[in-house]
């Protein structure tokens, strides 16, 4: 950066400067995942993002044991769809995350602006406050709320041979999804689909297992 206010943590990495935007609340709200997903027992549920650049979405199931992921997107022109996939009934607090170009209207505060005249940061602003990345994060703050953003999907699916030659496998695959406990969250399987199928077995097929972006989104 040739010019422009800079913010430097105590551990010498920008947190604000003035050629990178950040992320901040769009909007919020809740979710429950009842929506048919066949032949799985996982449900679904949507939330749709208006005028959206490149929205990212944490998530956080109100109930310890629930697993919710982000299992596709839809965009059209600037209208993001977003679904949502998890455990049968679950009730999802949602999060949604994205850039901010224009300054705040009538409010007061700090505001970092870019060459090109958009906001880079403005105190008028939630500012997304990430606290956490990785498969598994502990040691969180019991007395504070967190939402974790998936940075993956994350699938595991086998067949394997029946005991019986030329009758049916077990067929079964595995998804991860966001999880939490008062002080961690995490990205934890769980069963995608599982039935019978007919013909030969397959080999096992694992992908990695995605890590978690977790935001404390106390307040919000």
């Amino acid at each position: 950066m040739a010019a422009g206010l800079q913010i430097i943590t105590p551990s010498g990495e920008t947190q604000i400067d003035s050629d990178t935007r950040n992320y901040a609340l769009k909007s919020s709200g809740n979710i429950t995942l009842n929506g048919d997903a066949s032949p799985s027992a996982l449900k679904t549920a949507q939330v749709t993002v208006t005028g959206a650049f490149a929205p990212l979405v944490a998530v956080r199931p109100r109930t310890v044991g629930h697993r919710v992921c982000h299992w596709f997107t839809s965009v059209s022109g600037s209208t993001w769809t977003l679904t949502f996939l998890g455990t049968n009934g679950a009730v999802v607090d949602y999060y949604v995350y994205d850039k901010w170009d224009t300054p705040s209207a009538n409010l007061a505060g700090l505001e970092v602006y870019r060459s090109d005249g958009a906001v880079a940061f403005s105190t008028s602003l939630l500012s997304m406050r990430i606290v956490g990345v990785g498969t598994s994060i502990t040691g969180l703050d019991a007395g504070r709320t967190y939402a974790g953003i998936m940075m993956g999907l994350g699938l595991q699916e086998d067949y394997q041979p029946d005991l019986e030659f030329g009758g049916t496998y077990p067929y079964t695959s595995r998804i991860y999804g966001v999880s939490r406990t008062s002080t961690s969250m995490a990205s934890s399987l769980t069963i995608f689909e599982n039935y019978p199928v007919s013909g030969p077995p397959g080999p096992e097929f694992t992908d990695p297992q995605p890590g978690v972006i977790v935001c404390d989104v106390t307040g919000l």
